[in-house]
């Protein structure tokens, strides 16, 4: 298991999160703004001299301007794409770190504390860096990368309570690829956890899939789960169910802290 789940050592400590999770996806997004800057102003730029050159051909040929108007539409509408992309970046590289940290809290349903928690759990020598797809598919497709921490589990910019986790998958996805005018089925297993939060779902080797299914489990013993690899449609169909349960669950939840409210009304008064 040691190509799936990496424990972190104070060398990878201090290669990628020197000073915490957040801090290192500030480096990283700012590393890749610089990319996004020059491509996409290279674009803007070639865009507005293709409308430029494209107006100017139409004037000096006296073409009207609805046979052009199309290819104009176009060379604008590239034009608003690469502007939007550099400004997204720009906003984001301005995002301070609490900022990010709040905005993790919101997606995720966790309070700024427990995100604060998370950040430094991560760089504790217990902590696992996953690679739940393989390394290959780690380093060159960033696929199944995630980290496993003493209460928390994360994959992209999910991150879940372990504790909060009520279910765990793995479902066999099918997918078609075309190779060489030849039409090939490519079964892709996937791991899917489930809290009332949300749902996570990363694609997985089945032996990692178990084990990271085992270790979470250790923090949840009623997990719900399956021995088996479930079938695409099957896990479907459970993925419904579940998700009915947690709404039950919320409802009955918020019924009470309905009631509850209502009782410190009521003594107040």
């Amino acid at each position: 298991m040691d190509e799936y789940f990496i424990p972190m050592s104070e060398k990878l400590r201090r290669k990628y999160y020197p000073n915490g999770y957040f801090s290192a996806g500030q480096k990283t997004l700012r590393n890749s703004a610089i990319f996004v800057y020059v491509v996409f102003g290279i674009i803007a730029v070639l865009a507005t001299l293709f409308v430029v050159m494209c107006i100017r051909a139409m004037w000096e040929s006296g073409e009207g301007a609805i046979s052009g108007l199309p290819i104009i539409l176009l060379g604008l509408a590239l034009l608003i794409f690469s502007i939007g992309m550099i400004v997204v970046f720009v906003k984001r590289c301005r995002m301070s770190m609490q900022q990010w940290i709040e905005k993790f809290a919101e997606k995720n349903g966790l309070t700024i504390s427990d995100i604060h928690e998370f950040d430094k759990q991560v760089t504790l020598p217990n902590t696992l860096i996953l690679h739940m797809a393989g390394k290959q598919k780690a380093l060159f497709l960033n696929v199944g990368i995630g980290l496993l921490t003493n209460d928390y589990v994360t994959f992209g910019d999910d991150v879940m309570k372990r504790k909060d986790i009520v279910a765990a998958y793995l479902f066999d996805h099918i997918e078609i690829v075309e190779t060489d005018c030849v039409s090939k089925i490519c079964h892709i297993i996937h791991t899917v956890l489930i809290s009332k939060h949300g749902v996570i779902d990363t694609e997985v080797k089945q032996e990692a899939g178990e084990h990271l299914i085992e270790l979470l489990k250790q923090s949840n013993a009623n997990m719900r789960t399956r021995e088996e690899v479930l079938e695409e449609k099957e896990f479907q169909n459970l993925l419904r169910i579940e998700q009915k349960k947690l709404d039950v669950l919320e409802i009955i939840h918020n019924k009470k802290c309905g009631k509850l409210l209502f009782l410190r009304i009521f003594r107040i008064y």
